[in-house]
């Protein structure tokens, strides 16, 4: 569960692949708030694959966000 205020953190990687206004300097958001549900499965020794799935809100405005991000792991 995240609950941050724009003034916890310089940059969020959240912020990448989201539209919701988070920082204060923007005056139109504090900030997010929301929840993240994921998965990890190894594919093969040293390769894994991560799915998850985040549900935002901004902290002061009604934007909300969805998001499915995928990635695929390999270790050597």
């Amino acid at each position: 569960y995240y609950d941050q205020p724009a003034a916890t953190y310089f940059y969020n990687s959240i912020e990448s692949f989201t539209t919701l206004p988070a920082k204060a300097e923007s005056e139109e958001g504090d900030g997010f708030k929301g929840f993240e549900v994921g998965a990890n499965y190894a594919l093969a020794k040293n390769i894994v694959a991560a799915v998850k799935y985040y549900d935002f809100e901004a902290r002061e405005t009604t934007d909300t966000e969805e998001t499915i991000w995928t990635e695929v792991t390999f270790t050597f």
